[in-house]
C-alpha cells in the first residue's frame, strides 16, 4: 500500500479520534460497507505500480543483507539535492549533444594529459605525437584523392630521377650546393620540350636560379637583367637573321645604334621620332636602357646634351641624377618638374616622339598614362617597363609613399592576377608564357601553381617547384598539415606552395597508382629520391612526412625485401639500397633505423594481412615476439573456422574447393609455426629473447591440425593423444580437482597476454570436440569391444568417465570464456556415458 493512502487513513482516524466522547468509553470506529471496502482496495491496487513493488523487493532483500535502506536512500537524497541546487558546470549553451560531446572531450584530454604526464620522458613525446601521425595520415589519404594525373613516360621519370639521385648523393657528401648547380642543366634538359616558349621560361628558370647563387636578392632588379638580356639577344638574332649592317660592329653601341637606324626608322615610320643627324636619339636613348646598357646610355645624352635639352633644359641633369640611383624616384621637385613635361606630351595635340615619352615616364615615375605604348611590340617590353617603374619603390621612404605618382611591385602583380592567363594564354594550350610572366613579375609561387593546373605541364610544375623550394626562391607552406585548395595556400598575405602535397600527390600520380607489374625496386628506388628531398625542404616535422612517404613507397613496392635489405641468422640484418640515403631521414643508428622505418612499415604488412613480408620485416628487426603474434593470429583463426565446421555440422564438405584452401591455409601457417621455432630454437641469442607465454601458446596451436586431420579420418586415440599432449584442456590421466583448477588459474593469470585471446576464441569448439572424442571413446571401448575384453577396458572406460567428468568441472569453471550451451552440451556427453546398470544405482 502506497505512503499517500496510509496518510490519508491516519488523518481521518486523528479526526474521528478527537470528535469521539471520552467519556463514552468506546472506541471510534470507521463505518463502511464490504463494497466501499472492495472498491476502494482495487482503486489503491490499480494504483499500485509494479515499480514501487520491485522497489519494496529490493528494499526487502537490502534489509535482509544488514543495510540501512532508509539512511543510503537519505544520504542520496541529499546528494541529489545538492546538485541541483549547486551546478558545478554552467553551460553557455542549449544544445544536449553540443554540450555531452565538449564534456566527453574534456573528460578524454584530462585523461590524456595525466596519462602523459605520469609517463617516462621518451614515452611521453611518442604518445604526445601520435596524434599529429593519425592527422598526417588523414591529410596524405585527402592528398592521394586530390591527385591529379600527371602524363609522364617512364624515360622522364627515370631521367628526372637520376637527377635528384645526385642532388641527394651530394648531400650525403655536404656539398648540397654544388649539387644544385651541377645538375641543373640535367633538370632542365630532362623536361625539355621543342618549343619557344618552354625554352624561355627554363632559361629564365635557370637564370633567377643562378643570380640567387650569386647572392642576388633583388627580385626586381633579376627580373629586369633578364628581360634586357633577352632583348639584346633578339636584336643581336634580329640583325643577322636580316643581315643589318653595323660598320665595323666591334662594340655593342655601334650595333644598337645600327638597329636603331635601320629598324626604328622603317618600323615606325608612322611616329614622329626626334632625329638627330640621322639617328632617332630618343629611340636609341631607350634601347640603351632597355638592353641594360647604361654607361653607353649617360654617355649618348652628354654627347647629345643640346638635343635632348631642346624642349626640357633639365633632362641631361635630372637624366644624371635618376641613372645614379635608379631604385630611387627623384626629388620631389625634379619629378614634379618631369611629370609635367609629360603630360604636356601626353594631352598635346601635337604628336610627340613616343620614346620620349617613355623615357620621362620611366625618369618621374609617372603613370598618368596607363595604356600600352604604341611603339611596344610584345608583352616582354610591358612587364620590363612596369618593373622599371616600380624597381626599389617597396625600400623608399614614407614620404614617397604618399606621394600619387609611387607605383608598387603589389599594383603590377594585381594587374596580371586580375586579368588572368587569357591575354598570354588564351585556350590553355600553351601555359609556358603566362608562366614565365608571373615569374618575372616575382609572382613565383603563383607561377608553379600554373603550370600545375595543367595536365601537360604538371610534371615540370613539380621539378621546377622543388628547384626553386631548394634554391629558397619561392614561399612553402610550414605546417604540412595546413588545409588548401590545389598546392596554393592563399590565407597570408604572401602566397604560399604546399611543397609536401605537390610531391605527394605526383608521387601517387606517377608512381603507386601504376599498375602492380610495374611495381618494381627502380621505380621505388625514383620515387624515394623525391622523398629524401622532402626531408631537405625547410618546414615543421619534415623529416617525420618523409618517414609516412617512405612507408608508402616502400608498401607499394613488389619487393619490399629488396629495398630494406635481408636478414641473416648469424650476421643479422644486412643493409639494402635505402641504408645508403638513411642519414637524410635524420636517422643515423640502427636502432633508430628499426624504430622509424622497420618496424611502421612491418606493422603496415601485417595489418594488410600481408604476412610473409610482415614476418620477414619483424625477423630483420629483431622482433621474434611480433613474428610469433602473427602465427599465433592466423593459425588461432583459421583453426576457429575449421572446428566451428565441425562441431556445428556444416555442410563445408560439400564444397570440396573451399576445403581444401581451408587446409591448405591452415597447413600453411603451421609450417611457418615449425620453421619460426625450429630456427628460434636453434639460435640461443634468439630464444632468450622470445617471450615464454607466445612460445608456448604457438607450440599448443600448432599442434591442433594434427588433431583436426586424425579426426577427420576417425583416427580417434591418436587424434585424442595429440590433443592432450597440448595442454589447452585438461585432458590428462592423471588429472584431479586441483589440476583443473591450476589450469584455470593460469588462463586467469595469461589474461593480459593479447595472444591468449585466440586460444580463449577455438576453447569452447575444442571442448566440445574432446567431449565428442571422449563419448566416441567410450562408446567402443564400452559398447563395441567383444564380451572377453570388456574386464580389460574396464581401467581405461573409468578414465574416459574421469577425464570427462574433469572436463566438465574446466568448462564450469571457465563461465567467462566458455559459455553455458557448451556445458550442457559436455554434459549430455557425459550422460551418454552412463550404462544401464550404472543408471540403477543414481
Amino acid at each position: 500500500m502506497s505512503a499517500l493512502a496510509f496518510k490519508k487513513l491516519y488523518e481521518d482516524a486523528q479526526r474521528m479520534v478527537s470528535t469521539a466522547s471520552p467519556e463514552s468509553g468506546e472506541l471510534p470506529s470507521l463505518q463502511r460497507g464490504v463494497a466501499q471496502l472492495r472498491d476502494e482496495s482495487n482503486h489503491i491496487i490499480n494504483n499500485f505500480r509494479k515499480a514501487d513493488i520491485n522497489k519494496q523487493q529490493h528494499y526487502s532483500l537490502l534489509a535482509q543483507s544488514g543495510v540501512d535502506y532508509v539512511r543510503l536512500a537519505d544520504n542520496l537524497n541529499k546528494l541529489d539535492a545538492e546538485k541541483l541546487l549547486s551546478p558545478r558546470v554552467q553551460v553557455p549553451y542549449t544544445s544536449i549533444t553540443k554540450h555531452i560531446d565538449d564534456t566527453c572531450d574534456r573528460e578524454i584530454q584530462a585523461a590524456l594529459d595525466f596519462d602523459l604526464d605520469s609517463l617516462p620522458g621518451a614515452k611521453v613525446a611518442i604518445a604526445k605525437t601520435a596524434s599529429w601521425t593519425t592527422k598526417m595520415k588523414q591529410q596524405i589519404d585527402t592528398w592521394d584523392v586530390q591527385a591529379p594525373v600527371v602524363s609522364s613516360s617512364k624515360e622522364q621519370i627515370h631521367a628526372v630521377a637520376a637527377v635528384l639521385d645526385r642532388i641527394n648523393n651530394h648531400r650525403l657528401q655536404g656539398h648540397a650546393t654544388d649539387a644544385m648547380r651541377d645538375v641543373s642543366t640535367s633538370m632542365f634538359s630532362a623536361l625539355k620540350k621543342p618549343t619557344t616558349d618552354v625554352e624561355e621560361a627554363q632559361q629564365c628558370v635557370d637564370f633567377i636560379i643562378a643570380r640567387k647563387a650569386q647572392c642576388a636578392d633583388d627580385s626586381v632588379a633579376v627580373s629586369l637583367a633578364w628581360l634586357e638580356k633577352e632583348y639584346m639577344r633578339y636584336i643581336d638574332h634580329f640583325m643577322l637573321k636580316n643581315q643589318v649592317r653595323t660598320g665595323t660592329g666591334r662594340t655593342v653601341s655601334e650595333r644598337l645604334t645600327a638597329f636603331a637606324k635601320d629598324v626604328y626608322i622603317k618600323r615606325y615610320a608612322f611616329a614622329s621620332l626626334q632625329m638627330e643627324l640621322d639617328i632617332p636619339i630618343w629611340a636609341l636613348l631607350y634601347t640603351y636602357l632597355r638592353t641594360g646598357e647604361t654607361a653607353s646610355a649617360l654617355q649618348f645624352v652628354d654627347s647629345h646634351r643640346a638635343s635632348f635639352n631642346r624642349d626640357f633644359g633639365q633632362f641631361a641633369d635630372y637624366f644624371h641624377e635618376y641613372m645614379a640611383n635608379r631604385t630611387q624616384p627623384l626629388p620631389r621637385e625634379h619629378a614634379n618638374d618631369v611629370l609635367s613635361v609629360y603630360q604636356q606630351l601626353i594631352y598635346s595635340t601635337s604628336p610627340s616622339d613616343p620614346f620620349k615619352r617613355i623615357i620621362l615616364k620611366i625618369m618621374g615615375r609617372c603613370v598618368a598614362d596607363a595604356t600600352w605604348p604604341d611603339v611596344f611590340t610584345n608583352d616582354q617590353d610591358y612587364i620590363w617597363l612596369e618593373l622599371t617603374l616600380v624597381h626599389g619603390m617597396s625600400g623608399s621612404s614614407d614620404e614617397d609613399d604618399e606621394r600619387d605618382d609611387v607605383y608598387t611591385l603589389a599594383a603590377v602583380q594585381r594587374i596580371f592576377i586580375q586579368n588572368g592567363s587569357q591575354r598570354f594564354d588564351r585556350n590553355g594550350s600553351n601555359p609556358w608564357a603566362y608562366f614565365k610572366y608571373l615569374m618575372l613579375t616575382v609572382q613565383r609561387e603563383r607561377a608553379i601553381d600554373y603550370l600545375y593546373k595543367h595536365e601537360q605541364t604538371r610534371m615540370a610544375a613539380v621539378h621546377y617547384g622543388i628547384w626553386l623550394a631548394l634554391h629558397g626562391l619561392i614561399e612553402i607552406v610550414d605546417n604540412p598539415l595546413t588545409e588548401t585548395d590545389g598546392i596554393l595556400d592563399t590565407s597570408n598575405s604572401q602566397p604560399q606552395v604546399h611543397v609536401a602535397c605537390m610531391i605527394r600527390q605526383f608521387i601517387k600520380a606517377a608512381y603507386l597508382d601504376r599498375p602492380a607489374k610495374e611495381h618494381t625496386t627502380p621505380l621505388a628506388l625514383a620515387a624515394l629520391q623525391y622523398v629524401y628531398l622532402l626531408s631537405f625542404i625547410p618546414g615543421s616535422n619534415m623529416h617525420e612526412l618523409a618517414l609516412l612517404f617512405v612507408q608508402d613507397v616502400v608498401f607499394w613496392c613488389g619487393k619490399p625485401l629488396e629495398l630494406l635489405g635481408c636478414v641473416s641468422p648469424t650476421l643479422g640484418r644486412q643493409k639494402g639500397p635505402m641504408d645508403k640515403y638513411k642519414a637524410l631521414l635524420d636517422i643515423h643508428d640502427e636502432a633508430t633505423y628499426i624504430e622509424r622505418v622497420l618496424l611502421p612499415v612491418a606493422r603496415r604488412f601485417a595489418d594488410k594481412e600481408r604476412h610473409e613480408e610482415a614476418i620477414q620485416l619483424f625477423e630483420m628487426a629483431d622482433n621474434y615476439n611480433e613474428v610469433l603474434a602473427i602465427l599465433i593470429k592466423n593459425l588461432g583463426d583459421t583453426l576457429a573456422k575449421q572446428l566451428k565446421a565441425i562441431n556445428t555440422t556444416e555442410p563445408w564438405q560439400e564444397n570440396p574447393q573451399y576445403v581444401q584452401q581451408q587446409y591448405q591455409q591452415l597447413h600453411m601457417w603451421v609450417a611457418y609455426a615449425d620453421k619460426a621455432l625450429h630456427h628460434y630454437h636453434q639460435h640461443s641469442h634468439i630464444s632468450r629473447r622470445i617471450d615464454s607465454n607466445k612460445f608456448q601458446i604457438l607450440t599448443s596451436l600448432k599442434l591442433l591440425p594434427s588433431v583436426l586431420d586424425f579426426y577427420n579420418k576417425d583416427r580417434l586415440e591418436p587424434a585424442f593423444q595429440i590433443l592432450q599432449s597440448t595442454g589447452l584442456l585438461p585432458l590428462a590421466e592423471q588429472v584431479d580437482g586441483a589440476h583443473v583448477e591450476w589450469l584455470v588459474n593460469q588462463y586467469a593469470a595469461l589474461a593480459n597476454e593479447p595472444s591468449i585471446t585466440y586460444v580463449l576464441a577455438v576453447l569452447p569448439d575444442l571442448v566440445i570436440l574432446a567431449a565428442k572424442m571422449l563419448q566416441r571413446l567410450w562408446y567402443q571401448w564400452a559398447q563395441q569391444a567383444p564380451a572377453d575384453m570388456h574386464l580389460a577396458m574396464e581401467a581405461r572406460i573409468r578414465t574416459l568417465k574421469q577425464i570427462m567428468h574433469h572436463l566438465l568441472m574446466f568448462s564450469g569453471l571457465m563461465a567467462a570464456h566458455i559459455p553455458s550451451h557448451v556445458l550442457e552440451q559436455v554434459n549430455a556427453f557425459e550422460v551418454q556415458m552412463v550404462t544401464d546398470t550404472e543408471k540403477r544405482f543414481l
